[in-house]
């Protein structure tokens, strides 16, 4: 009887394990499947985590400028942190030689001998100088610093504002500001509403050559400006370039489009990133009745500011005396 059972034992061991045998092509496989998903869906979640924290890091405020800021601010000036540790270092040493002199001075002065007077003095002058030039340039370092981080912040703003544009392929699209660096230069040319209506119509009597050479013309109307007399309207035209025959079309063509003509979205938006260019201009005594044209490069760069409108002519023979002609602006 036992040995009985134990035959019986021994066939359903060798009968489960042969049952195992065909288990690896299914359930052994669609568990080496699972786990290789799993260790996917692991990395891919390991990758946001980092990218997110990335993210945090990089846009983490430290007084007033974000983490991005200062390494970009680095990046253009990347021996700045240098001559800030070493000018006050400097300044310090020269600080306390021109102590030390000083108090020599005032030992010769109460009858101590011993020191050579025209040496101490001349060292003393030396210090006091070295000291001051030091503490000169390390002010003047600080606010390039301040100047530039203002500068990165204000165009990291302007990158995300957004305006509509028609691609040379006849497509109309909405796109953010840092979708074309690197690609277009733009003429952001704010005003009353003569002088938007003027821009409109220079980017339209030049739009060829704006378009051969990348450039795009951004009219922005601001609040509270004068408007144009009559024939300060049809000066402002012929100085700009828009032919007579383009007068009198101000509705006509008002919300039209062009490859070198764009129109801000969120207007409220970029109203408010103007209101520093407005208080630089009037501080500067210029008329805001006659407009004024920011030029953004396709760096994303604000580099040069001007009063008025630019011609047509100008404005495309600057733009490719800067900057090379790039492709087609493609919207998917």
């Amino acid at each position: 009887m036992n040995t009985r059972t134990s035959l019986a034992v021994i066939l359903l061991a060798l009968c489960f394990h042969g049952s195992l045998c065909f288990l690896p092509a299914g359930f052994a496989g669609f568990q080496r499947h699972a786990c290789r998903s799993s260790s996917m869906r692991s990395a891919a979640a390991r990758r946001v985590t980092i990218m997110s924290d990335k993210e945090d890091f990089l846009n983490r405020d430290i007084g007033g400028f974000t983490q991005k800021q200062r390494f970009r601010e680095e990046i253009e000036s990347p021996f700045r942190k240098i001559r800030l540790f070493l000018f006050p270092a400097a300044a310090a040493s020269a600080a306390l030689g021109a102590f030390i002199a000083g108090t020599r001075l005032l030992a010769i002065s109460t009858g101590v001998t011993g020191y050579d007077f025209d040496q101490t003095l001349q060292n003393f002058g030396i210090d006091v100088l070295g000291a001051t030039g030091f503490a000169l340039l390390y002010w003047n370092d600080l606010n390039a610093r301040d100047r530039d981080l203002v500068r990165i912040a204000r165009s990291g703003k302007l990158s995300t504002l957004t305006l509509k544009i028609v691609s040379e392929t006849g497509r109309e699209a909405s796109l953010p500001m840092k979708a074309f660096r690197k690609q277009r230069r733009i003429a952001i040319i704010a005003g009353g509403k003569d002088v938007v209506q003027v821009a409109r119509e220079m980017a339209r009597a030049g739009a060829e050559d704006l378009t051969k050479v990348g450039a795009i013309v951004l009219p922005l109307q601001l609040d509270q400006v004068g408007e144009l007399d009559p024939a300060e309207v049809e000066g402002l035209r012929r100085a700009v370039g828009v032919p007579e025959a383009a007068e009198g079309k101000e509705e006509a063509d008002s919300e039209s489009l062009l490859p070198c003509l764009a129109a801000p979205l969120f207007v409220e938006k970029w109203k408010d990133w103007i209101q520093d260019e407005q208080k630089r201009a009037v501080d500067q005594g210029l008329d805001l009745k006659n407009g004024i044209t920011i030029y953004v490069e396709r760096s994303g760069y604000i580099k040069k500011r001007s009063a008025g409108i630019p011609s047509w002519r100008t404005l495309a023979e600057d733009t490719k005396a800067r900057n090379r002609p790039y492709g087609l602006l493609l919207v998917a």
